[in-house]
């Protein structure tokens, strides 16, 4: 009988040699896709551009328009703000998501919404096609506003198709003088038709009472914060430009009121998406209709049934 030798101790250098060898293959396989992550992103994927910093609010127009003036050449068109934030639409809820009051029901006090970070580093911004931009740009012509002022309500049509609506606030149902503009003014929201003329990215907000700029704002929980930067929309109505706006309220308590100087106030969210869904020449008509909806009669909140309406 052979007898087998139990003692295997020669294969222990080689067992030692092989782990070492399998640990530096695996290594340099994690240095190269690092190595490869962040110096050679665009051949992860030649349509995304990968932000190499934090980007705040306050910086957030100027990255995407680098972001598009960048990409326009090699795709062949001119893109836009509305080009790459409708292809990357998770960008508005990003957005929407720095107001003072949606951070506060999630734990979270801000008191300078541009300091907050708005895209992180890392994320990559996917860039649309020519034919994808055309189809954005096409998208959007279709959509219009309605706003009906006693029902306090603002919806986004595209054709007929309503794809958003939110509560809004309107003119109070009186006249006073306005400082800013040095006469007496019915503050009463004006109907009519008509198109977005133009936005503001970054808006100076100006207290048409008393002529002095808004700086800081107190919220309706009384906190005193910095004025947050919200887009504001310049409505083309009846013939000419509108001195009311379409812009964010700091204090949503006014929602569902008449409690502006003529303007019609959205929350800090809404106003996101509303600027997005809405570039210049998007028609707009502003209606007092009692009877809109199916629901029972609205309240006259400007009664117009007593006096002329304007």
């Amino acid at each position: 009988m052979v007898k087998l030798n139990n003692d295997f101790s020669f294969l222990k250098p080689i067992y030692v040699i092989s782990r070492c060898v399998l640990f530096s293959l695996l290594f340099l396989y994690q240095a190269a896709d690092v190595f490869c992550f962040h110096n050679t992103k665009d051949s992860i994927n030649p349509n995304a551009y990968y932000l190499d910093k934090d980007i705040p609010v306050k910086h957030f127009f100027k990255t995407i328009d680098f972001i598009a003036k960048r990409y326009s050449d090699s795709v062949g068109y001119t893109l836009s703000d509305y080009h790459i934030v409708n292809y990357n639409s998770w960008i508005i809820d990003s957005l929407s998501h720095t107001s003072y009051y949606w951070l506060k029901d999630h734990g979270i006090k801000d008191l300078n919404q541009k300091d907050r970070i708005v895209l992180k580093k890392g994320t990559p911004i996917q860039i649309p096609e020519k034919k994808i931009a055309l189809a954005i740009e096409d998208r959007l012509k279709s959509n219009r506003i309605i706003i009906n002022i006693p029902e306090y309500k603002m919806r986004v049509y595209h054709e007929d198709l309503l794809i958003y609506d939110c509560l809004i606030r309107v003119g109070k149902n009186e006249s006073r003088y306005l400082k800013s503009i040095d006469k007496y003014m019915d503050l009463r929201t004006r109907t009519g038709k008509g198109f977005i003329y133009a936005t503001e990215r970054n808006p100076t907000w100006i207290n048409p009472v008393d002529g002095t700029q808004y700086k800081e704002t107190k919220r309706d929980d009384g906190t005193v914060t910095k004025m947050p930067m919200t887009p504001s929309i310049t409505i083309f109505l009846n013939g000419y430009v509108s001195g009311q706006l379409i812009h964010a309220t700091t204090n949503p308590e006014t929602l569902g009121k008449p409690a502006s100087n003529g303007c019609i106030g959205t929350s800090e969210e809404d106003i996101w998406r509303l600027y997005f869904l809405c570039p210049p020449g998007t028609k707009i008509e502003i209606i007092y209709d009692r009877k809109y909806t199916d629901e029972s009669e609205l309240p006259d909140i400007y009664h117009k049934s007593e006096h002329k309406y304007k």
